[in-house]
């Protein structure tokens, strides 16, 4: 694996991104990027494909000080999909091919090249029999990276969630799953914002101060700074191709934006200049903002 530096500015680094891997792979994909800045350690996560469709987790950690660790799951599946990746932690969902019911989540703790990557906890569930709610405690230091996870079954009676979660985080799951066909939900606080995600990545419930707004359509807000904004959250309505933004504080639908047609895979919204930051499925960037009532888009 190389080609992950910068060659004007950083060609003192491209040793650091170099690797054979030993493994016969038939095709490596990248699926995620992080720099963690308190210790200047790159992270990338890809999905390594063998024979008969399956996959394997592939996590590289290269510190710039020259350490560098890789981590291979030793496990083998169908089907994987992140479910929440920060610069120290990530949560994956996945299957065998077997029996797709058969599912786990994955916590790992990510590594700093001297540190290796570990799985902290792997989760089991039926899908259909147990269904499943995961929630993610974040905490409001930026310095602090112990997370807290915890999972309980979703198919069971509302006062079993009642004596798991409390009322009223279980009255928003109960109508967060309301018109959807999604086996698990992601439940994630963070100080005074909530969030629920159904497995599709899609927000259904966002919260802020404990006033609630429920989301019927499918959103996805593609970045997690986007989940505690400082005034207005983003979202972005893919099947009408439409930014909404709503006031944090009474969750008023203040802007619908029409966006441009073409596939998004990130947006970063841009307080300082006021405009979206968005990267296409080609890798590219534009900048999205409004002009006197028209959007302008400036690609890069």
């Amino acid at each position: 694996v190389s080609g992950f530096y910068n060659y004007q500015d950083n060609i003192q680094y491209k040793p650091l991104f170099q690797y054979d891997l030993l493994e016969d792979f038939q095709a490596i994909s990248i699926k995620g990027t992080k720099y963690r800045k308190s210790d200047e350690t790159f992270i990338f996560l890809f999905h390594a494909k063998r024979e008969h469709f399956i996959q394997q987790l592939l996590i590289i950690t290269v510190n710039l000080n020259g350490d560098s660790s890789i981590f291979l799951d030793s496990q083998g599946y169908f089907q994987i999909s992140s479910v929440y990746f920060d610069h120290d932690n990530l949560l994956t969902y996945q299957w065998k091919k077997e029996d797709p019911a058969q599912c786990s989540i994955n916590h790992y703790k990510l590594g700093n090249g001297k540190t290796p990557t570990q799985v902290i906890r792997s989760y089991s569930f039926h899908r259909d029999n147990d269904g499943l709610v995961c929630k993610i405690n974040i905490p409001i230091n930026s310095m602090d990276n112990t997370m807290k996870v915890k999972f309980s079954p979703f198919h069971v009676e509302e006062e079993e969630l009642n004596q798991i979660w409390g009322h009223e985080i279980t009255t928003l799951l109960i109508d967060a799953s309301h018109g959807t066909f999604s086996h698990f939900y992601v439940v994630i606080e963070k100080g005074d914002h909530l969030t629920i995600l159904d497995q599709y990545q899609n927000v259904r419930t966002k919260g802020y101060n404990r006033q609630f707004q429920r989301f019927s359509f499918d959103t996805n807000i593609y970045n997690l700074d986007n989940l505690w904004p400082n005034r207005f959250f983003i979202a972005f309505q893919s099947k009408t191709n439409c930014i909404r933004i709503y006031d944090k504080i009474d969750w008023r639908l203040r802007y619908t934006l029409p966006f441009l047609h073409f596939p998004v895979i990130n947006i970063k919204w841009n307080q300082q200049q006021s405009s979206f930051i968005v990267m296409d499925k080609c890798r590219r960037f534009h900048i999205i903002e409004l002009l006197d009532g028209a959007i302008v888009n400036a690609s890069f």
